[in-house]
């Protein structure tokens, strides 16, 4: 008798009542064959799960979010038969399950959810609470609930420095969390940034989170929610796409907070990454640039502003970053204001 049928029979005579025996001689068989034969050989209710039917394809579209591509399906399914997977998700869209997307070989999951909105026992304030980091943008435009507010800007051009300003004005109104994906996601970083501005440590009221993407999944519906910064990484154009679904996302979790998100810019460009896209959902949006050489000032552009409130509401503005980075100054205002273009 070989060893493998010594070692089954000890097995057996240890413990007849059991299955002990045939899980080990599963084991010893599976052992001796390649990693190949082992994915053959797997159990047929392991196997009926990953099954090209059309209802493993419709439990796999219940668990998708948003849009998808064949071959997402295909790697969930466990199949290479594409024209299988692809007839079934013909089939489901007949059904009205999925929807074939803008692009070709994309899918997207339809979603039916609604929220009615409650007009009626709805409160009579329509706008947030919420002041600016620099002074001159208070009372140019109305920020409603649910409100997402872009702030793009070059490499360095003060989008972190707005972030941590914009939670020292309105930390006492809301309750602020900071999704840090920038180098102030470290907790001895943030330290020594927080450090900078006059105000004692132990003042700041808002809740830091390290976050590197997935934003929409924790945003705080009632909350101040400041996102510094999205960042979508993928094949080459393809974040032009997904900066304003990403976008998108996040709006729909929101309730009666606000999104504050931070995205970079190419310099030189006035638009996020993302383009027009990324404003698509913003009632605010706003640009930052790098400072000029010769008169130290930066340009802020106003995108977008949905709500204005003054005529002047998109007017340019001209500032500096002053106290180490923790203060954002109106050009006009400063002591030194050599070579700004007058307003």
């Amino acid at each position: 008798m070989g060893n493998h049928s010594k070692t089954l029979e000890a097995a057996r005579l240890e413990d007849p009542e059991s299955q002990i025996g045939t899980k080990l001689a599963l084991d010893i068989k599976n052992k001796s064959k390649s990693n190949k034969e082992q994915e053959v050989c797997r159990p047929r209710a392991i196997k009926a799960r990953y099954h090209d039917g059309l209802e493993a394809t419709r439990e796999f579209v219940q668990q998708a979010v948003g849009v998808f591509t064949l071959t997402d399906a295909c790697m969930w399914l466990d199949t290479q038969d594409r024209k299988a997977v692809s007839t079934n998700l013909s089939k489901l869209a007949k059904e009205g399950v999925v929807e074939k997307g803008s692009r070709y070989g994309t899918w997207r999951a339809l979603d039916y959810t609604e929220e009615v909105i409650d007009f009626i026992n709805a409160g009579d304030e329509v706008t947030a609470p919420f002041l600016w980091f620099l002074d001159c943008l208070n009372g140019r435009f109305e920020v409603t609930p649910g409100s997402v507010i872009v702030i793009s800007g070059e490499t360095n051009a003060g989008k972190s420095a707005a972030c941590l300003n914009l939670i020292l004005q309105n930390q006492d109104h809301w309750d602020t969390y900071y999704f840090a994906s920038s180098a102030e996601n470290n907790a001895r970083t943030l330290k020594k940034r927080l450090s900078s501005f006059t105000c004692a440590l132990d003042s700041w009221k808002f809740t830091p989170i390290r976050k590197d993407g997935g934003f929409a999944d924790v945003i705080r519906p009632d909350g101040l929610n400041i996102i510094d910064y999205l960042e979508l990484t993928g094949e080459a154009g393809a974040e032009f796409f997904m900066v304003g679904a990403e976008i998108k996302r996040i709006h729909e979790k929101l309730r009666d907070g606000l999104a504050v998100i931070a995205i970079q810019h190419n310099p030189g460009r006035a638009l996020p990454m993302g383009g027009a896209l990324g404003l698509h959902k913003a009632a605010v949006a706003l640009s930052l640039h790098a400072p000029d050489p010769e008169t130290g000032t930066q340009l802020l552009r106003v995108m977008k502003a949905k709500y204005p409130l003054v005529d002047y509401a998109t007017r340019d503005e001209r500032f500096r970053i002053t106290d180490g980075g923790t203060r954002f100054v109106s050009a006009k205002y400063s002591a030194v204001n050599t070579g700004v273009i007058p307003f």
